[in-house]
């Protein structure tokens, strides 16, 4: 069985745009320390927001799971550390959760065979987008497959 990767379809888009603003404000800050304009050390208030950019952008390139012939593999932060083996899972199916300000998310629940749930949180996404159900959809029938090619 070859390994299938799952991932979202705009991740590599938005780790990019996140990349670009970490890019622009981190050029504020060295514009202002260059150029001798007054106050400039208060542009040291945004390196947090650099670091988080950052951060955001690393996580969202490396963002997938990974399901192969051990079972399905979730990043944990930034590796693929986590296996939950086929043996520990009874069924996958999708799971709609509420955000903040009434927003809908959908994504992947792994029900396990003692009844417990977890969410595959790299798997999840606004429910309002247009190719949300069928991506998730298309997600469990790649995890229902390899499960039934791994027995």
């Amino acid at each position: 069985m070859e390994p299938v990767i799952l991932r979202h379809r705009d991740a590599v888009r938005q780790s990019l745009t996140y990349a670009a603003f970490a890019i622009v404000v981190n050029a504020v800050i060295i514009t202002a320390f260059l150029l001798p304009m007054p106050g400039y050390w208060f542009t040291l208030v945004l390196l947090p927001v650099v670091v988080f950019l950052v951060y955001s952008s690393l996580r969202l390139a490396t963002l997938k799971v990974r399901v192969d012939r051990e079972g399905v593999w979730e990043p944990n932060p930034f590796r693929l550390t986590y296996v939950t083996p086929w043996e520990d899972i009874a069924h996958v199916r999708k799971r709609t959760s509420s955000g903040a300000l009434h927003t809908q998310f959908v994504s992947v629940e792994i029900v396990h065979t003692d009844g417990d749930t977890h969410e595959v949180l790299a798997l999840k996404m606004q429910g309002g987008a247009a190719y949300a159900e069928p991506t998730i959809e298309e997600w469990l029938d790649q995890i229902r497959e390899a499960k039934k090619a791994a027995r």
